[in-house]
């Protein structure tokens, strides 16, 4: 693994922790943050692509 690629995973990983203990957006419509709704937030506003399994860890 590059310098690069660990920095990126780095980042990624707080902005998985960070977003997971936020309140969600309201125009998600939730009212809390299920694993599958992170990793679909996290894919679709951050471009980070997660599994959701790896969240509910």
């Amino acid at each position: 693994m590059t310098a690069k690629q660990l920095r990126w995973m780095q980042w990624a990983v707080r902005a998985t922790l960070t977003r997971t203990r936020m309140t969600p957006r309201e125009v998600t419509g939730l009212s809390r943050w299920s694993s599958h709704e992170v990793a679909a937030y996290l894919a679709w506003h951050e471009d980070i692509r997660v599994a959701y399994k790896l969240i509910a860890e």
